[in-house]
């Protein structure tokens, strides 16, 4: 079988999230090649998530194989080689020919290889479009508790789906965010996805020409298809429940405020290097925006910008480094703070309110 190399290289390259990196069964570690008629199917699996890729020939194959290799390595001889196209043939060995270049890779038995189902009998079907999940995944991921969180819960992104909307929610316990789109299909359903697989997930979209996704989902197992990259993703949902969020968000407030966003984030910016170690710095909040910090290694730091506010007179004291990551992903020339008070949450939005975040206040 004959392929393109470009071709097989993307496509073993985004088998990497799915192959096991650290694992007592080696075949976890390696990709399967299986040539029927004039397709190459390529398949990896850690258990937790199954990744799916053709590459269709013009050529009809007389002699079809099937085998497993390792990943790592394959990619490796992908990545050096200089032809345009690969030539694939097995028996016992994988024998890839490119060029004047010639290889044998080892092979694992195919037996040990998990059966892995890309024929999901779903309970909903979804449409989404590529470009705005991408958007709200990178509006969202940064507020999920980082691996090695003992919450697996919160090491997710839930997605959420009621109302013809889905939303995209996360949370580390000290401050949440989510996303909201339209969608066409009238549905109520929900499941986790851990970051590992939403990174993974990412990796495909990020690349893929399909514009419109589809997912199938089960109750313990998810379902993407690329039809347009003849991809396909299987992820294990995440066993566990997600956070009651929608009692965090604050529904009345003592202050609102609207700022101009750049200028704040760079306030923001340069308070946090006079906070030094500190892990707060201060707010008043009037007829004008006034920030302090200091630190016994930075000294001390005041700025002051022009705001739209109404309410009383606040004093809040926020961390500097979840306001700066909040603002990096305000998208409007304004961001909107609702003030809950000097100890409750704050919820900080742009404009168009089609995500938002809620921050816990410092104490002072």
């Amino acid at each position: 079988m004959e392929v393109n190399l470009k071709e097989i290289k993307k496509m073993v390259e985004l088998t990497n999230n799915a192959v096991a990196k650290k694992t007592v069964n080696p075949i976890l570690a390696g990709v399967r090649l299986k040539a029927d008629k004039n397709v190459l199917h390529i398949y990896a699996t850690d258990l937790q998530q199954a990744f799916h890729g053709r590459i269709v020939t013009d050529v009809l194959l007389t002699d079809n194989f099937d085998v497993i290799v390792g990943q790592r390595t394959l990619l490796d001889l992908l990545s050096n080689l200089t032809a345009d196209t690969v030539k694939l043939t097995a028996k016992k060995t994988l024998n890839l020919t490119a060029g004047t270049s010639e290889f044998n890779l080892p092979t694992f038995d195919i037996t040990e290889f998990p059966k892995i189902n890309f024929d999901i009998i779903a309970n909903y079907h979804i449409q989404l479009d590529k470009n705005q999940t991408v958007s709200m995944l990178n509006k969202v991921m940064f507020c999920a508790a980082k691996q090695g969180s003992f919450n697996i819960n919160l090491n997710s992104v839930l997605w959420e789906f009621k109302n013809k909307k889905m939303n995209l929610v996360t949370t580390d316990s000290y401050r949440l965010a989510m996303a909201t789109c339209d969608i066409e299909n009238d549905i109520d359903t929900s499941f986790l996805l851990s970051l590992k697989s939403v990174d993974e997930l990412k990796n495909v979209l990020s690349t893929c020409a399909t514009k419109t996704i589809q997912i199938a989902i089960t109750d313990s197992q998810v379902f993407f298809e690329f039809p347009d990259d003849n991809i396909e993703i299987i992820f294990n949902t995440v066993d566990a429940t997600f956070p009651e969020y929608t009692s965090v968000i604050p529904k009345k407030y003592q202050k609102v405020l609207t700022v101009n966003t750049l200028d704040f984030l760079g306030m923001v910016k340069r308070l946090a290097i006079a906070c030094g170690k500190e892990t707060s710095a201060l707010f008043t909040i009037d007829d004008t925006l006034i920030g302090y910090a200091s630190s016994v290694e930075a000294g001390e730091a005041r700025e002051q910008l022009p705001i739209q506010q109404q309410g009383e007179t606040i004093e809040i004291a926020y961390s500097p480094t979840f306001l700066r990551e909040t603002l990096e992903k305000i998208e409007t020339e304004q961001v909107i703070l609702k003030i809950a008070g000097d100890t409750a949450p704050t919820l900080i939005s742009p404009e168009d309110n089609s995500y938002f975040y809620v921050i816990m206040p410092q104490l002072k």
